[in-house]
Formats: C-alpha cells, structure tokens, sequence
C-alpha cells in the first residue's frame, strides 16, 4: 500500500467541541441529550440550516439567534499543534476531514482560518444527510478520496464513530491528544 490516507474529524480533533460546551451554560447534561438528538442532530443532517439552529435554541433559552451564534463561535478554539502536523503530513499524504456538522458553521470557521486548503476532500454530514456512525458516511468518504477501506487512516475523539469506522474495514484511532495522536501516526503512517 502507498501512503494511507488520514481522514479526520473536526470538532473534538482539530478544534474544540462546541455545542458540548456550549450547553453548559444553559442546560444540564439530560435536557441536553434531548436538543442534541432532536434539533442539533437534524442540523447535522441537513435537515435545516445553522442559522434556524440559532433561531430555534435562541428561542428556548430566550435570546437572539445572532447572540447564539456568537456564543457558539467563541467556543472554537482551534488546536494548533494538530494543524501544524496535519500540514506536515499533507507533505507525503492525501488528508480529509469527515465532520459531522452544519456547513452553515463549519465552511465559514475553515474559510476564515485558511483551513480549506488543508483538506484534498470535505465530507460535512450536512450537505450528506448522514452522520457519523452511520457507516454510509465512510463510503460516501472512501468514494471522494478513491480509496478503498484499507488504504484509510481515521481519527476521531468519539468512540462510537471509530467503532462504525473501524467495521468497515477502516484503521481507526480515537483522538485523546495532540501527543498521542503523533505516536499512533508515526507508527501507522
């Protein structure tokens, strides 16, 4: 095999979670199981835009859809290191990102971090209508890049996506840090 393909998760990897942290200032943990599986999820789907996603949650804890997205957005920290090393590798090897998102929020944080360029492929759930673990995203990525399981690295930080990667055939480790993330792929890629 040449040179795998790494394919990486966004939010949680090469940024912060967002909408888990987030949810803290308003929600505990179980009423936000149930936002999450009802209206995050569906924006994750595509099945409404980011900004009726701010509408909605705007409208349950009583503030303006603007002020939600500002919160959201001052919740993206970008983690430099992973970036630093996913240019590193785009040196000798194909890289895509695999995020379950609204492209409505994803493309603009890529855009305005000069972060597109990064990435040969961008499969966003949302312009796909499946997320992660469904195992159709990972066909629908293995398509894009045009590999084929076994030529493909994954990183994620959520165990169920790695499992669902991982049944396809695909090499999967699960994200916990910068570090770590640096041992595995020095020793698989």
């Amino acid at each position: 095999m040449e040179k795998p393909v790494i394919i990486f998760d966004f939010f949680g990897v090469i940024s912060s979670e967002v909408s888990s942290i987030w949810r803290k200032k308003y929600f505990s943990e179980e009423e936000f199981k149930k936002i999450k599986t009802t209206l995050i999820l569906s924006s994750d789907k595509g099945e409404f835009s980011h900004s009726i996603l701010m509408e909605r949650l705007g409208e349950i804890i009583g503030k303006d859809s603007m002020e939600v997205q500002k919160e959201w957005e001052s919740h993206v920290v970008l983690n430099q290191e992973v970036i630093l090393f996913i240019q590193d590798l785009k040196k000798e090897h194909t890289i895509v990102l695999c995020s379950n998102a609204s492209s409505g929020f994803l493309i603009p944080i890529l855009e305005q971090n000069n972060l597109i360029e990064l990435f040969d492929h961008i499969i966003i759930s949302s312009e796909i209508g499946i997320v992660k673990p469904d195992i159709r995203i990972f066909s629908i990525t293995l398509d894009r890049a045009g590999i084929v399981a076994q030529d493909a690295i994954f990183i994620d930080d959520n165990k169920s996506n790695i499992e669902a990667a991982k049944s396809v055939g695909i090499d999967s480790y699960l994200f916990t840090d910068s570090q770590n993330l640096k041992e595995v792929l020095s020793t698989v890629a």
